[in-house]
C-alpha cells in the first residue's frame, strides 16, 4: 500500500491528525488526568470524529478482505478477527 513512503497518503495524514494540537484534544487530555470520571462520560464526544472513522473503516475493510481472500497473518487485525469469530475466547482474558 506504501501508505508510509508517501507523506502525503491519507493513513499518514490522519496518523498526523490524531496528535494534532487542538483545543479539543487539550480538554480531552485535561479531563482524563484531572476528572477521570467526567473524562468517561465526556471523553467519547471530544474524538476527532474523522480520524476515528477513517482507522474503524480501514479496519473493517482489512478484515472484509482478509475473510473473502482467506488470508491469515499473526497480526493484530488477525486477533481481532478471532475475538468476532469466537468472542468465548475472550472470556479467559
Amino acid at each position: 500500500m506504501n501508505a508510509l513512503n508517501d507523506d502525503n497518503s491519507e493513513f499518514r495524514r490522519m496518523g498526523r491528525k490524531i496528535f494534532e494540537p487542538t483545543l479539543q484534544l487539550r480538554l480531552r487530555e485535561t479531563l482524563r488526568q484531572m476528572w477521570p470520571s467526567l473524562y468517561h462520560i465526556l471523553g467519547p464526544y471530544l474524538q476527532n470524529k474523522d480520524v476515528d472513522s477513517f482507522f474503524v473503516n480501514l479496519i473493517r475493510d482489512t478484515i472484509n478482505y482478509r475473510k473473502e481472500h482467506n488470508i491469515s497473518r499473526p497480526d493484530f487485525v488477525n486477533m481481532l478477527m478471532e475475538v468476532e469469530e469466537h468472542p468465548e475466547k475472550m472470556d479467559n482474558v
